[in-house]
């Protein structure tokens, strides 16, 4: 089997879904007896974790703009997530596979990531959900089928998946204006956000003064 895109395509997957990644090469080491998926993805507990994680994610990615502050979250854990991935899978080769495969999958996962987010900047507005469902149930089914095929045609689901960046990056990079109304739209809701918190109150020896001057 080959590696690198075998490595590529789940670093791809789990740049859109990390939890949904894991999740399915669990269920397909564990089932379909497919190597080299590592052993701790096929662990009882590891898939019910991963699976609520994953049930949790599929509800909130529908809605815009929680998609979006989700992909926040999400820039850190998603290309730790490849990475691990990757060097789980490489680690069957020995150390530097591990290392190597490692940085291929926190590239593919982050890239991917970047490109993802973006597209959903450009492309999604609450006043338009049934876009966004849409958009979010796409990408699910992409992650299953990507992950499964890199194990039966890892070459293709590479190039496919490498394909699919670029064509993300282009689009957003023609609807940047778009990119950019959301962005804004996102911080007015922080500010809203953090003007609808109760104001803080003065530590207690402060309070203690107050009340003494009073």
């Amino acid at each position: 089997m080959e590696l690198l895109p075998l490595v590529f395509a789940t670093g791809w997957a789990s740049g859109v879904n990390a939890s949904v990644t894991v999740v399915v090469l669990g269920l397909l080491g564990r089932f379909a007896d497919v190597d080299p998926v590592p052993a701790a993805f096929q662990r009882t507990d590891v898939l019910i974790v991963m699976a609520v994680l994953a049930a949790i994610e599929l509800v909130v990615d529908k809605f815009c703009p929680w998609d979006s502050l989700l992909d926040v979250v999400g820039t850190l854990a998603r290309p730790v997530a490849g990475g691990f991935i990757g060097a789980l899978i490489g680690s069957s080769y020995g150390t530097g596979s591990a290392i190597g495969m490692g940085v291929v999958g926190v590239v593919a996962a982050l890239l991917t990531h970047l490109v993802k987010m973006a597209f959903r900047l450009a492309t999604t507005r609450p006043s338009q959900p049934a876009g966004t469902i849409a958009l979010s149930v796409a990408e699910d089914v992409a992650v299953v089928v990507a992950v499964t095929c890199a194990f039966l045609v890892p070459g293709v689901t590479a190039v496919v998946a490498a394909a699919l960046v670029v064509l993300g990056a282009a689009t957003s990079f023609v609807l940047r204006g778009r990119i950019k109304d959301s962005l804004q739209r996102l911080r007015h809701l922080a500010r809203r956000t953090q003007q609808l918190r109760p104001p803080k109150k003065p530590p207690l020896v402060e309070r203690i003064r107050r009340g003494r001057r009073g």
